[in-house]
């Protein structure tokens, strides 16, 4: 074969093998960007999954923050409603305790120097609701307290209670003691 003859074969030859090579690649680089795209679907699904879960978690964890906190204040309140109720009795019985009605729910108020019970509702932090309930006391035969019997002159039993709305669902927490006038006054 002359020389020019075998050139233009080899590079008909090249030139047929360079189109079929570029067709190859411009398959390879079609399904390349097609596989690109699916890992960037991919990767953002999971970047956005780990996302939501924490907003999920932090979004959980506020919401048991701030019913633990309205437990910690009941307790506190509670506390203090039987502490108020001491200070009346050590302050005076006669004109502090027995002049409130038993069985009537009474809302603790704080003027700035004193204590005093009030039969008006009193929120305290807009939030919760305390009241104070002085009840009689009665003992049986072997001077135990009981629901029936002689009447306990100078015992109460006292129940503190406190109700507050968290996320639409009321709760209330009480706690119930007995004061006695052990000061005689």
């Amino acid at each position: 074969m002359p020389l020019d003859q075998q050139r233009l074969t080899k590079s008909f030859v090249f030139g047929v093998l360079n189109k079929q090579n570029q067709k190859e690649m411009n398959i390879q680089n079609i399904k390349n960007k097609g596989f690109g795209l699916i890992e960037i679907m991919v990767s953002t699904a999971v970047i956005s999954t780990l996302f939501l879960s924490i907003f999920l978690f932090y979004q959980k964890a506020l919401i048991v923050e701030q019913k633990s906190t309205a437990f910690i204040q009941t307790n506190l309140l509670l506390e203090e409603g039987v502490d108020v109720a001491k200070l009346f009795r050590d302050d005076s019985w006669q004109n502090k305790i027995l002049t409130l009605a038993t069985s009537t729910p009474y809302y603790l108020n704080f003027t700035g120097t004193t204590w005093e019970a009030t039969t008006t509702e009193i929120l305290i932090d807009p939030v919760f609701d305390r009241t104070v309930v002085f009840e009689d006391v009665f003992r049986d035969a072997n001077d135990t307290i009981s629901d029936v019997g002689t009447y306990a002159t100078g015992t109460l039993k006292l129940t503190v209670q406190v109700d507050w709305l968290n996320r639409g669902t009321t709760f209330s927490r009480s706690i119930q003691t007995y004061v006695s006038d052990i000061f005689d006054n």
